[in-house]
């Protein structure tokens, strides 16, 4: 009887400890979850905020290639006005 006694208890323990050990993973695996979200949440932002930075390097370049080549323009109408000028002052 002492035999079917421990046999019962071990069994129920078991079953206990099984139970116990797939809340514990469950509940584990719900912390996992959350940080990896958290993580792919903090990597998105990071990724956006170097999206950001990039477009607005780009923007920059842009605007100082645009005076770049305003200001060449502009050089070169002085140039051909001083040039007539010196042409008509020359006839």
């Amino acid at each position: 009887m002492d035999n079917m006694i421990g046999l019962a208890a071990s069994a129920a323990g078991g079953g206990v400890f099984g139970l116990l050990g797939t809340a514990i993973g469950r509940v584990a695996g719900f912390f996992e979850r959350r940080q990896s979200q958290s993580h792919e949440a903090a990597r998105w932002a990071h990724e956006l905020n170097r999206i950001e930075l990039e477009h607005t390097a780009t923007l920059a370049q842009t605007e100082a290639e645009i005076d770049l080549r305003t200001t060449d323009g502009r050089w070169r109408g002085l140039e051909a006005s001083m040039q007539a000028e010196a042409g008509i002052a020359a006839s």
